[in-house]
């Protein structure tokens, strides 16, 4: 069980962690039509646990619908029966007062849902100082996402939604995030007022155009709000020099949107902040709105234009 004020290590989490060691490759699917519930109709899909309580999970992986060999380009016409649920995500739907470390999922994996759509976890609730840590076990470790997740609204790399006091740390996408309305990030689609995004990178090779062409002409996948890191950020954004566990500090990412699209953060509120060592080289950021950058699509922060960015993009458009 999760105690705030308590540092937990590799040697606590093996022996206290109340999931250890879960992995699932089934794809996990909402049938509930219902979007908006007040109830747990529609609400909490997890490829190891949907709603999580006060727990430790330490080392879950997932690949969820690898094993049936999914592939959602071939039904993205049925996208609407596809992309159901809120909170859904590859390790846990939604984390109350849930820390997790060390968690991925894999290449080839799923995670689909409607809304609050995360490669790790749909939704964290407060309460927690490091939601998603990673803990050295013999060496840095991270907490990584290569899987495909796909949505609506509020869908992240790493976690759809980030709630306020909640830090993520060392956590790097490789996979492909995707959505058809807002909020798409990355590592995080919505990070909140006071929420925190550390030492964490998003990195995605596409030499031959394949996952830009899939993600544009194939899914059509066309959301506002859509950055490197984050889609929207109302929080922080912080990457040490002394950060050892992630050692390329960069973005590199396929940005794709429709309004307010940016290489770091799509749409960087009033009270974002960037305290970061990043370079973003490479990757594409395209827009066939309005609004699009390099580093933000659109900036309303003060703060951030002290901060050093490196920003050499393959394009913008």
């Amino acid at each position: 069980e999760y105690n705030k004020g308590k540092t937990y290590n590799a040697a606590t989490l093996k022996q206290m962690a109340n999931i250890l060691d879960s992995t699932s490759d089934g794809l996990i699917l909402c049938t509930s039509e219902e979007k908006n519930s007040s109830t747990v109709e529609g609400n909490y899909f997890g490829g190891i646990v949907g709603y999580s309580n006060q727990a430790l999970i330490y080392r879950a992986s997932s690949a969820t619908g690898r094993a049936a060999s999914f592939d959602y380009t071939n039904y993205v016409s049925k996208k609407d029966t596809l992309l159901r649920g809120n909170y859904v995500g590859g390790i846990a739907g939604y984390g109350n007062s849930t820390l997790l470390s060390n968690c991925s999922t894999e290449k080839n994996g799923y995670v689909l849902g409607y809304q609050y759509v995360g490669g790790i976890v749909g939704g964290l609730g407060d309460g927690v100082d490091e939601a998603i840590q990673a803990s050295a076990d013999g060496g840095a470790s991270v907490t990584t996402n290569a899987s495909y997740v796909i949505g609506y609204s509020y869908v992240g790399g790493i976690v759809g939604e980030n709630a306020k006091s909640v830090t993520l740390k060392n956590c790097i996408n490789n996979g492909v995030a995707a959505g058809y309305e807002k909020y798409v990030g990355g590592i995080v689609g919505y990070n909140q007022n006071s929420a925190t995004i550390a030492d964490c990178a998003s990195y995605l090779s596409d030499y031959s155009g394949s996952i830009y062409n899939t993600i544009v002409n194939k899914w059509k996948a066309n959301a506002d709000y859509a950055g490197g890191i984050a889609g929207y950020n109302d929080g922080a954004i912080t990457f040490s020099r002394k950060s050892e566990a992630i050692t390329v500090k960069s973005v590199s990412s396929i940005v794709v949107g429709k309004n307010y699209v940016g290489g770091v953060v799509g749409f960087n509120d009033t009270n974002g902040s960037l305290d970061v060592h990043y370079t973003l080289i490479g990757g594409r950021i395209y827009s066939n709105g309005k609004c699009a950058g390099g580093a933000f699509g659109l900036n309303a922060s003060e703060s951030v234009l002290e901060s050093e960015l490196t920003i050499k993009p393959q394009s913008i458009q």
